[in-house]
């Protein structure tokens, strides 16, 4: 302190100087707490205020987990968070809530893919509510496969049976594809190598595989990338019987009378086989199939019953272990044969006016029954230029006198389930006519003296119409006899 100083606060009034600038100092500083408190007071007093925006932390990858930070708020104690997320398109816009994302943390997911995320945070005290969203993440990208459980082998672990490669279970962005490779490893399940061809989910093991384990590799495959995931070993093959992968079928002409072969189709398991057979007839309206008697061989032939129907043959298989059995597809119906006439119709009975004629429909080879029908022809003497008579379909025909001069054919029509053939006749011999025969005498009537005028009547006359009649008078003695024509 200077010396000037010493005498100031030594003078005469220099202590109430210094009380006085103490209370004004102490003044200041109360004043200044006040104008403090005043304005803390009012800036925590109202409701939240945000002052740094919500941003969100994380990779935006599918599955991924993105955390929320909520920002910077201000407001009155205590302040309350909620949180909503929402999907965007890739500009951040056109945005959509996404249901139940109400937390601070957000797994993306494959929906998410090839958009934006935002996240809403509301902060609530007790004089209000207010919000913020944050800027967009960048797209959402997909993520690669990942295997989260094994592939598996299902099925009987026995030669010939059909084993299945389940996928296993994988994380990442769908859709996926799978590969498979199949392995034959040692008894131990070691020393695996790859089956050549066996890359489809299920797989049918062959005898020389016997005694030794399977194991199946699936790759699966996204826009990203792939990765395999490899199943345990199964247990070791056994022999197995038989097992049918290729159904039975018939070889051969379908129709009556031909010889049809069973191909016994495909078979895996342990062999050697022995095979039995079975022939079916099958109702072509769906009524089912009845095993034909004594059709047990590997050949068969078409007999008329099996005519409008279908064919079918039961394979069985047997070896040590067992025997099943599989069924051939039907066949297309078994075809009936086509008549065909070997001696050609004839006709029969008396060639003239009145007389009564047969047909013999003639030889025909073809699948029984045959029908026949039959249609009459009138031809002109020479057998030409023939023409139906109608109404003429019966296997008899009677002759009237207008056929008499003529000559006559049948067409025979044979049928069966096959079809429809004809067949005609040779001709017959000219259709005679019946000669004129007297039955009542003819008679003379009229006025029996000179001048007197007669008439004849010709009498009764049967034959073949028509009949016309000429007259020649005579002239006789007066006892009927030595009569001469009079001229």
């Amino acid at each position: 302190m200077g010396e000037g100083e010493r005498e100031s606060m030594t003078s005469p009034g220099a202590g109430s100087n210094r009380a006085r600038a103490i209370v004004a100092c102490l003044a200041s500083l109360i004043f200044a707490s006040v104008v403090a408190g005043s304005v803390a007071s009012a800036a925590g007093s109202g409701p939240p205020v945000n002052t740094v925006a919500p941003s969100i932390t994380g990779t935006p990858k599918d599955e991924q987990r993105l955390k929320a930070v909520k920002g910077v708020w201000t407001g009155q104690p205590t302040i309350h968070y909620s949180y909503a997320w929402s999907r965007c398109n890739q500009s951040g816009e056109a945005c959509e809530a996404i249901a139940s994302a109400a937390r601070a943390s957000y797994h993306a997911t494959h929906a998410d893919v090839g958009h934006t995320l935002r996240v809403k945070v509301t902060a609530t005290n007790e004089l209000g509510k207010s919000s913020e969203v944050s800027e967009p993440t960048a797209v959402v990208t997909p993520s690669a496969p990942v295997r989260k459980a094994l592939p598996k082998v299902s099925g009987v672990k026995e030669d010939g049976q059909l084993l299945t490669a389940s996928n296993g279970i994988w994380k990442g962005t769908p859709p996926f594809s799978y590969a498979y490779t199949w392995e034959e490893c040692d008894t131990l399940g070691l020393n695996c190598s790859v089956i050549p061809g066996a890359q489809a989910s299920t797989y049918r093991p062959t005898t020389p595989e016997i005694g030794k384990r399977l194991r199946a590799i699936v790759t699966a495959k996204n826009v990203v990338s792939s990765a395999s995931s490899t199943s345990l070993p199964t247990s070791r093959l056994k022999a197995g019987p038989p097992v049918n992968v290729g159904s039975p079928s018939i070889e051969g002409t379908l129709q009556e009378g031909q010889t049809l072969t069973a191909s016994i189709g495909n078979w895996a398991g342990t062999g050697p086989f022995k095979f039995s057979y079975q022939w079916q007839r099958c109702s072509v309206l769906g009524g089912g199939c009845e095993a034909i008697s004594g059709a047990v061989g590997a050949s068969y032939v078409a007999t008329g019953e099996d005519i409008a129907h279908n064919l079918s043959v039961v394979v069985t298989a047997s070896n040590s272990l067992g025997m099943a059995s599989a069924t051939s597809p039907e066949g297309q119906t078994i075809l009936a044969i086509l008549p065909t006439n070997t001696i050609l119709p004839s006709i029969s009975g008396l060639f003239q006016d009145g007389g009564l004629l047969s047909v013999s429909p003639g030889t025909w080879t073809g699948s029984e029954p045959i029908t026949y029908t039959y249609q009459w022809q009138l031809c002109n003497a020479l057998g030409k230029a023939c023409e139906e008579l109608t109404g003429q379909s019966a296997s008899t025909l009677k002759l009237d006198p207008s056929e008499s001069g003529k000559t006559l054919d049948v067409i025979v029509t044979a049928k069966n389930a096959a079809g429809t053939e004809t067949a005609t006749s040779s001709v017959t011999s000219l259709i005679a006519g019946l000669l004129p025969k007297n039955s009542v005498l003819p008679s003379i009537s009229g006025l029996f003296q000179d001048g007197g005028l007669l008439s004849v009547s010709p009498g009764t006359w049967t034959g073949s119409e028509p009949i016309t009649y000429t007259y020649q008078w005579q002239l006789c003695n007066a006892l009927g006899k030595a009569c001469e024509e009079l001229t």
